[in-house]
C-alpha cells in the first residue's frame, strides 16, 4: 500500500512540475507537438502520467472521505490531462479502460463510496450505449491519421506501426536463432555498438515478439510468449479469487497495459520508465503471495 502511494505521489509531482513548465516555458515543454514536460523524453512523460492516472483512479475507490475522493480524482485528472497533451492514443485508451475496470474490481470502504463508484459504472455504460459508435469512429479516424489528439500532428498509426514491425522482421531474419543482443537498438550500424544515448529507432521494432527475436532469437520469442500467457493467467486469478485491494490495483494496471506491452518492446532496456514499474509491481505481487503463504502455514501449525 505504501509503495503504491509513494509511486502515485512521485508521478503526480513530476506531472505537476511538467504542467508548470508548460505554463512558464511552453516552447521547452514540447517536442514535435508532443508534451515532454520536465522529462525531455516522450516515453518517460507518457509512462509517468499514465501510471499516475491509473493508480490515483484506483486509489479513489479506497477513499474514506469525500474530500479524499475529490483529491484523488483530481490528481488522476491532472495525470490524464498530461497523457492527453502527449497525444499518445494507446495510453489514453488505457486510462479510459481503468475507470470502469478499477471501479468493478476494487471494493469500496463504505456504502457511500460504493454508490458513487457504481454510479460511475452506470454512466460509462450509458456513454457507450449512446455515444459508442461516435467514439469508435473517432478512434478509427485517429488511428488512420484522419484526426489528431492534442497538439500532435495526425499520423496513420496503423501504417507506421506495420512499417516498424516489417523492418524489425527483416532485421530478425538476419539472425533468427541468436538475435543481436539488448544493445542492438543503440547501434548505428552492424559493426559498431555505440553509447546508450545513441538510440536508433529504426532498430526498435515496437512489438514485443519481434523485439524479443531481434534481442535473442526464436528461443526468447517462445520465452516471452510463455511469460505473457502466465501474466494473463495471473491477472485473471487476482480478479476471480479473493485478493487484497493492493493486488487488484496492480492487476488493473497490468491488464490495461497489456496492449501497450505487446505493441511496445521487451522491457529490458537501460532507461525505460515502464521497465521499472513493471518489475516493481511483479515484485510486490510476489511479496503479497509469500505473505499469504506464510500466514496460511502459520495458521496450520497453530
Amino acid at each position: 500500500e505504501q509503495t503504491l502511494q509513494i509511486l502515485a505521489w512521485s508521478c503526480l509531482g513530476a506531472v505537476c512540475l511538467s504542467l508548470i513548465a508548460n505554463i512558464v516555458s511552453p516552447h521547452t515543454a514540447y517536442k514535435g507537438g508532443r508534451f515532454i514536460g520536465v522529462f525531455k523524453h516522450i516515453p518517460h512523460m507518457v509512462s509517468c502520467a499514465t501510471t499516475g492516472a491509473v493508480i490515483w483512479l484506483s486509489l479513489s475507490w479506497r477513499s474514506s472521505t469525500l474530500w479524499q475522493l475529490i483529491g484523488r480524482i483530481f490528481a488522476s485528472g491532472l495525470c490524464a490531462y498530461a497523457v492527453y497533451l502527449t497525444g499518445t492514443r494507446s495510453s489514453l485508451i488505457a486510462v479510459g479502460l481503468a475507470a470502469p475496470l478499477s471501479a468493478m474490481a476494487i471494493s469500496a470502504v463504505n456504502r457511500a463510496m460504493s454508490f458513487f463508484k457504481w454510479s460511475l459504472c452506470l454512466i460509462c455504460i450509458l456513454v457507450v450505449i449512446f455515444f459508442g459508435k461516435d467514439i469508435v469512429n473517432y478512434s478509427i479516424s485517429v488511428a488512420v491519421g484522419e484526426s489528431s489528439i492534442g497538439l500532435r500532428e495526425a499520423q496513420n498509426g496503423v501504417e507506421s506501426r506495420m512499417e516498424e514491425i516489417d523492418r524489425g522482421i527483416q532485421h530478425f531474419k538476419d539472425s533468427p536463432w541468436l538475435g543481436f543482443g539488448i544493445l542492438d537498438k543503440f547501434s548505428s550500424n552492424k559493426e559498431e555498438i555505440e553509447e546508450v544515448s545513441g538510440y536508433n529507432s529504426f532498430k526498435d521494432p515496437h512489438n514485443i515478439f519481434v523485439s524479443a527475436g531481434t534481442i535473442a532469437g526464436i528461443p526468447f520469442i517462445i520465452a516471452v510468449g510463455a511469460g505473457l500467457l502466465l501474466l494473463v493467467i495471473g491477472i485473471l486469478r487476482l480478479f476471480l479469487r479473493p485478493s487484497s485491494w493492493t493486488q487488484r490495483i496492480i492487476a488493473v494496471f497490468l491488464i490495461v497495459h497489456l496492449p501497450i506491452l505487446i505493441i511496445y518492446h521487451v522491457h529490458l532496456s537501460l532507461g525505460g520508465f515502464n521497465d521499472r514499474v513493471y518489475w516493481l509491481f511483479f515484485g510486490l505481487l510476489a511479496l503479497e503471495t509469500l505473505k499469504k503463504k506464510k500466514k496460511s502455514t502459520t495458521g496450520k501449525i497453530l
